[in-house]
């Protein structure tokens, strides 16, 4: 049994160390700027080779504690630095002329976004694809939940209260969710539109997307309600009014300028609102 024990420890310091210097690697060649600032704060982190004992049998949880947390420390770094990167490469990105339905670096910001949102990010889905993916979002007004719905039951009311209906009818989800969150897609300028109206307004119905913008580091989840904005050579994606808010599209240093992926909810468990990108960019510690 003594003999049995210590090769389980030899395994897991070999593992861990194994571990530490896989990260080591990832950001050492994919982010100098950040190893080299590591090298000078935390020189214990970025050393080429790791002198641990062998330790007795008794000490298996000590040693799990004492590399634990250079694992954290070094996970914590890599992941802030990395989020903050994307962000930076999208406020770029949505800064330039508006684009259609191809993303510069799409595989990498999907990978990317995605591990940072832990959410299945992509710009195509089962074969279908945004009409644009870089876009000027337009300010749409609230879209009425039954035939005598009144401005007086929606949020903000300065943005008004539609005369008719939206292109999928009444927004009559219990919670009215759709409503609150839903989103007009220029699907009139997809290449075959003529060809494929109905194939498309079918597919993208209640169709969840999620919007970007990374200049204010904000990002929220809608739902396709609407097929808009007409004139798509000013607005090539409209939000309802909480969306235009929590997403801080209006901000000057935004203009409107948003970055839009469609999400893989097969399951239906991703919930429509704010994400909180924030939590992405200081990720707390995780059990190992």
């Amino acid at each position: 049994m003594p003999a049995l024990q210590n090769s389980a420890h030899q395994q897991l310091r070999a593992d861990l160390i194994e571990n530490i210097q896989n990260q080591q690697h990832r950001i050492r060649t994919d982010y100098p700027q950040t190893w080299n600032l590591l090298k000078q704060s935390r020189p214990d982190l970025t050393q080429n080779s790791f002198e641990i004992p062998t330790p007795e049998i008794s000490s298996q949880q000590n040693l799990v504690q004492d590399l634990k947390p250079n694992l954290v420390s070094l996970s914590i770094e890599v992941s802030g630095e990395e989020h903050a990167q994307i962000l930076r490469k999208l406020a770029a990105l949505a800064q330039a002329p508006v684009g259609g339905a191809n993303l510069p670096d799409q595989l990498y910001f999907e990978q990317q976004l995605g591990d940072m949102l832990g959410l299945t990010v992509t710009a195509e889905l089962d074969g279908y694809r945004l009409p644009y993916t870089v876009a000027h979002a337009q300010a749409l007004p609230h879209f009425p939940t039954h035939p005598n719905d009144q401005l007086s039951a929606h949020q903000p009311k300065e943005a008004g209260l539609s005369s008719t209906r939206s292109t999928f009818g009444w927004l009559s989800d219990k919670t009215h969710q759709y409503e609150k969150f839903g989103v007009a897609l220029p699907l009139h300028k997809l290449p075959d539109w003529p060809k494929r109206r109905l194939d498309y307004v079918q597919w993208f119905k209640y169709r969840k997307v999620i919007l970007i913008n990374p200049t204010q580091q904000t990002a929220a989840v809608g739902v396709v309600t609407q097929i808009g904005p007409a004139y798509v050579q000013r607005f090539q994606v409209g939000l309802s009014p909480e969306l235009i808010r929590l997403t801080k599209a209006w901000h000057p240093d935004s203009k409107g300028k948003m970055v839009i992926f469609l999400l893989d909810d097969s399951a239906g468990s991703v919930k429509l609102g704010q994400i909180n990108l924030a939590s992405r960019l200081k990720k707390e510690p995780s059990d190992l």
